[in-house]
């Protein structure tokens, strides 16, 4: 075959070679099964933290970003070959992070449809409201939560009996998270506590430091309430409140949502059972909790 005959032939298998890759996948590297694309490897890139970015520039950086990656593919193999994924803490854990990711989904989709606001509504909610732009605050609340009436009574007469507050909340509360911190909750401003809207009425009509509400029902239980602070903000035009207004008319929004799928999805809940699980009084079980502090404190 002549020189120039051959060079041709070369280009074309060549060619022909070029043409298949482009169909097959592009990865920059391969675990047994498992690729790792060049997208997979600039999104992990993006996720290194601002500080690490100049030595994720050179090349060895790069290298063992790469390295870092095919690590974590061998141990997803070697899991898979010793099948796992069949253990039920695992399949538990894989359910919770399927529900997470459906719930997110969900908000998300639900923003666009069931509680998407318009510009039109957040302009006449401003309209209505002008006073309380006007006029803005910030307060900071405490609060004890109680599984019953019953006992959220019980804790409101001992509160009136001279017991203190945060005590109470320390010893009473089944809101563990703000229970260690005497039911305090922090600071909010009106349209921030979101899906609770008996609870926020009562807590934004208090008007001084130190006062505390009547028993209030929500979807959560039994709250007693406490103002434990003021602030007061600058008046805020449209604009600025636009986004604090979209937050206040999705949670109406929500909330009216929520009543329409628990009729949908006919929600039961065994309140009977919910009691018994909080069957002591609160005096006795402030009590019992004090006595078993003081024998911890002797031994």
């Amino acid at each position: 075959m002549r020189p120039l005959n051959l060079m041709l032939f070369l280009l074309f298998v060549v060619s022909l070679f070029s043409c298949s890759n482009k169909k097959e996948e592009i990865f920059l590297a391969k675990v047994g099964e498992i690729n790792i694309s060049t997208s997979q490897y600039r999104e992990r890139l993006e996720e290194i933290p601002f500080s690490f970015q100049a030595f994720i520039n050179t090349q060895e950086g790069r290298h063992q970003v790469l390295e870092a990656m095919i690590k974590e593919r061998l141990l997803i193999v070697e899991a898979k070959r010793r099948k796992l994924g069949k253990d039920k803490e695992i399949k538990m854990k894989l359910k919770e992070l399927e529900e997470s990711l459906l719930l997110a989904q969900m908000i998300k989709e639900a923003r666009k449809n069931e509680i998407s606001v318009t510009k039109e509504e957040l302009a006449d909610y401003y309209l209505r409201h002008k006073d309380a732009f006007a006029h803005p605050r910030q307060i900071r609340i405490s609060h004890i939560l109680l599984p019953d009436y019953e006992k959220a009574e019980e804790v409101m007469s001992l509160f009136k009996r001279g017991r203190k507050f945060s005590r109470l909340a320390q010893k009473m509360s089944i809101d563990n998270g703000s229970a260690k911190q005497g039911g305090d909750l922090g600071f909010f401003r009106q349209g921030d506590i979101f899906m609770l809207p008996e609870f926020e009425k009562v807590a934004f009509s208090m008007k001084n430091k130190g006062d505390i509400s009547n028993i209030v029902k929500t979807q959560l239980g039994f709250h007693i309430i406490k103002l434990t602070d003021i602030k007061k903000l600058e008046p805020q035009n449209f604009n600025q409140a636009k986004e604090e207004i979209k937050k206040k008319i999705e949670k109406d929004k929500f909330g009216l949502w929520m009543e329409e799928l628990k009729n949908k999805f006919k929600v039961k809940i065994n309140y009977e059972l919910l009691n018994k699980i909080f069957s002591t009084s609160p005096e006795e079980e402030i009590n019992d909790k004090e006595k078993k502090n003081e024998t911890k404190d002797k031994k």
